[in-house]
């Protein structure tokens, strides 16, 4: 299989995983279309999951599946700029 392929099935496995221990989990595309944090959109850029929201569990799995189908490896990947902005969506959220 491919490392797209890996990466998927890492994705899906680690949000199995999460949902069983009711850990919520956040997947964002590193080559989303969102050109900035302030754009960002759930179910195309980025996907939340926890048991505490009103969609199942496998509805929320299916959400996350649906994402990966649609993205891919693509062009360059802006790390730095993603890493930043995930630091300062977080930082926000606990000051």
């Amino acid at each position: 299989c491919s490392r797209w392929e890996e990466i998927c099935h890492m994705a899906e496995e680690h949000a199995r995983w999460n949902m069983t221990i009711g850990v919520p989990c956040e997947f964002l595309l590193l080559n989303c279309p969102a050109k900035d944090a302030g754009s960002l959109l759930e179910g195309r850029d980025y996907v939340h999951l926890h048991r505490s929201k009103p969609a199942s569990e496998a509805d929320q799995l299916a959400s996350l599946r649906r994402i990966l189908d649609r993205n891919g490896p693509r062009g360059v990947t802006p790390m730095t700029k993603r890493v930043n902005e995930i630091h300062d969506r977080i930082k926000t959220q606990f000051t």
